[in-house]
C-alpha cells in the first residue's frame, strides 16, 4: 500500500504517497494497544475509526474526512448542490517533505500526524482526571508495511504533576504510558458485495445516509445492515461453505484451560449459519506463540484477553465497518480477564459493592456522581432536539440535572458518527451482568455447596466464557443486543437438557442471559446457552442468505 520509511536511529519515520493514491478512501483503525489495566484505559478497548483520505493543496497533504452522510445517484444534478451544501472535514494539513522528480510520489513525516493529534481528542476524553498528553515523551515507536495496509504505532507520554492518588495500579499516578496502534488499509471497492437494506423488526447495526434523489419516499434515510461479505462457493447448493469463511483467532494470551470454551463459543454460530445456507461460515484458529502479527493487526480477527486491575466488564464486540455500504471488515473481540476470579470467588460483600455502584454511578472528581443510565438517557434526549417538547425543556428537565462538561462530551458524541465507543447503556447492563454472574456463584456455594476448585464450578465458568464469546462474536456478526430474549421457556423447562440443548435455553444469545440456577430437588441443567436460539437462526438468515 503505503511505502514506509523509518530511521532506527533517530525514529523519523516517512510515508510516500503515490499520486493515484491521492484523493481515495482509506480506512483507519485505531486501537488501545497497551493500558494501564482501569479508568477504561484497557489493553485492546477500539479508540476510533474512521474513513479518510489524502488531498494535495500546494505543498500540503491533506488529511480529509469526507463526508458520507448526505448522497445522491451519479448522475444527478443535486450532486453539485451537495458539494456546496454541506462540508468534509479537514483535520489536518502535513507539510510535503520532498517530491519524487520522475516518479512525482510524495513523503510525509507521520510524527506531524501521529504525535501530532490524529487521535487525541478521543483519547483525551478518555483520560481520568486532569491528565495529558506530553509530546515530549511521545514517539512513533513501530511502522510496519504490507500489501494492502500499514501498521503504525506510537507511544504516549500521559503526565499530571499535581496527581498522587487516583490510579491504583501505577507505582506512581503523576505519569504513565499508552501504546496506540494505527492501521491504515484500503476501503474495498466494485469487490462484489451487495448492501442489504435494513429492516427494524431484525435487531442489526446499521450504516445509513440521507438520499437527497429519491424524493418519492416519505423516508430519506437508506440504512444497511451491517453484516460479511459471504459468498457460497457453490451458489446453486442448499448448503455450501463460504468462498472465504469468517476466521476468528484466538490470542496466545488466553489461558490453554479456557481455549476450549472459546472457540465453542466462536463455532456456536455455525448452526445458525446454515439456516442461510453456509458449512462452516466461521472458523477458530489458535494464534502460535512464536507468530509475528499483532493482533491490532487489520488482516485479522481475534479474541483478545485483557487483564484489569479490577474486573469492569465481561466482554465488548466492536467491529470496523465500511460506511458506504455496511459492509464489516476487521473485528476484535476483547475478554476481561479478571472476570474468571470474580465468577469463581463471588462473594456477598461484593454484591452489595455492585448494588452500591449501580445505586450511585461513576464518581468524578468533584466529588458528585453521575449514574451512566442517567447519562444515556440524556444522550438520547440530545437526539431529539428537534421535537418540540425538547425545544421547549424547563428548569426540571434533566438538562438541569446534568453538569455542563458531561452535557458538552455527550453532544459532541452524539454528533460525531466516526466515535466507535459502547454507550453508556452497555456499561449499565454490563454492571448488571456482572453482578448477576456473582449472584450465581454465591448460589452455587449456599444451595449446592459447590467450592471454586471443584469441576461443577468449572463447568460453570466453562459454560460461561462460551455463552460471552457467543455473544461478542453476535455483536461482531452485525447483531444488536436482544432484550426480550431470555423469555422462551416454562420455569419447569429451564433444566431439562432434551430442550435446552436443541432448542435453546433462551431465544437469543444477544440477551445478557442472567445465570441458569436449578432450584432445590431440581437436577441441574446447563448455567448458560449452550447452542443460539431461533431468534438467532432467524436474524442470522435475513442477513446473510443469498438473494
Amino acid at each position: 500500500m503505503f511505502t514506509i520509511y523509518r530511521d532506527e536511529k533517530t525514529g523519523k519515520t516517512l510515508m510516500e504517497v503515490k499520486p493515484e493514491q491521492l484523493n481515495k478512501n482509506f480506512l483507519s483503525v485505531i486501537t488501545l494497544e497497551s493500558g494501564i489495566g482501569e479508568a477504561g484505559l484497557i489493553s485492546g478497548i477500539p479508540i476510533r475509526d474512521f474513513v479518510f483520505q489524502l488531498r494535495q493543496h500546494q505543498d500540503d497533504i491533506q488529511f480529509v474526512l469526507p463526508n458520507f452522510n448526505f448522497r445522491t445517484n451519479e448522475f444527478d444534478p443535486q450532486a453539485r448542490s451537495i458539494k456546496r451544501s454541506f462540508s468534509d472535514s479537514i483535520l489536518y494539513s502535513l507539510p510535503i517533505e520532498a517530491t519524487h522528480p520522475q516518479t512525482q510520489t510524495i513523503l510525509i513525516d507521520l510524527a506531524n500526524l501521529l504525535i501530532g493529534d490524529l487521535n487525541l481528542p478521543s483519547l483525551e476524553k478518555a483520560l481520568p482526571y486532569d491528565y495529558s498528553i506530553d509530546r515530549t515523551k511521545s514517539y512513533i515507536s513501530d511502522a510496519k508495511a504490507f500489501p494492502l495496509n500499514i501498521e503504525l504505532e506510537s507511544v504516549y507520554g500521559i503526565l499530571n504533576e499535581d496527581n498522587t492518588k487516583y490510579l491504583e495500579s501505577l507505582p506512581d499516578s503523576r505519569a504513565f504510558n499508552l501504546k496506540v496502534r494505527y492501521s491504515f488499509s484500503e476501503l474495498p471497492i466494485n469487490n462484489g458485495y451487495i448492501p442489504r437494506l435494513a429492516d427494524e423488526r431484525v435487531g442489526y447495526f446499521i450504516s445509513a445516509y440521507k438520499d437527497i434523489s429519491d424524493n418519492n419516499r416519505r423516508e430519506p434515510y437508506v440504512r444497511y445492515i451491517n453484516r460479511w461479505h459471504l459468498e457460497k462457493q457453490i451458489p446453486s447448493a442448499p448448503l455450501s461453505p463460504p468462498l472465504e469463511p469468517i476466521t476468528f483467532w484466538i490470542e496466545n494470551t488466553v489461558p490453554i484451560e479456557y481455549r476450549d470454551a472459546i472457540r465453542e463459543g466462536i463455532l456456536m454460530w455455525n448452526k445458525a449459519f446454515e439456516k442461510a445456507g453456509f458449512i462452516n461460515a466461521i472458523q477458530a484458529k489458535q494464534m502460535p506463540d512464536d507468530t509475528t502479527w499483532d493482533p491490532a493487526d487489520v488482516r485479522y480477527n481475534t479474541i483478545r484477553w485483557s487483564t484489569t486491575f479490577k474486573p469492569s466488564f465481561g466482554g465488548l464486540g466492536p467491529s470496523r465497518v465500511n460506511p458506504l455500504t455496511g459492509q464489516i471488515l476487521d473485528a476484535d473481540i476483547i475478554l476481561d480477564a479478571g472476570i474468571i476470579r470474580s465468577i469463581k470467588y463471588g462473594e456477598i460483600g461484593s454484591l452489595i459493592l455492585q448494588n452500591q455502584s449501580l445505586a450511585q454511578g461513576f464518581q468524578t472528581k468533584d466529588g458528585k456522581s453521575y449514574n451512566p443510565c442517567v447519562l444515556d438517557m440524556y444522550s438520547r434526549y440530545l437526539g431529539n432536539l428537534e421535537s418540540e417538547t425538547a425545544a421547549n425543556t424547563s428548569n426540571n428537565s434533566i438538562e438541569s440535572i446534568i453538569p455542563k462538561s458531561l452535557q458538552a462530551k455527550y453532544q459532541s458524541s452524539r454528533k460525531s458518527s466516526l466515535s466507535n465507543s459502547h454507550s453508556s447503556e452497555h456499561i449499565c447492563f454490563g454492571w448488571e451482568s456482572s453482578q448477576q454472574l456473582a449472584v450465581g456463584a454465591v448460589a452455587m456455594d449456599v444451595l449446592q455447596n459447590i467450592r471454586p476448585h471443584s469441576t461443577e464450578m468449572d463447568r460453570y465458568v466453562n459454560q460461561y466464557l462460551k455463552y460471552l464469546t457467543a455473544h461478542e462474536v453476535g455483536h461482531t456478526l452485525g447483531l444488536r443486543h436482544n432484550f426480550h430474549g431470555s423469555t422462551m421457556l416454562e420455569p419447569e423447562q429451564l433444566n431439562d437438557t432434551t430442550i435446552t440443548q436443541t432448542k435453546g435455553l433462551v431465544a437469543s444469545i444477544m440477551d445478557y442471559v442472567p445465570v441458569n440456577i436449578a432450584p432445590q430437588g431440581t437436577t441441574q441443567g446447563d448455567y448458560f446457552p449452550t447452542i443460539v436460539g431461533p431468534y438467532d437462526d432467524w436474524a442470522i438468515e435475513y442477513g446473510y442468505k443469498p438473494r
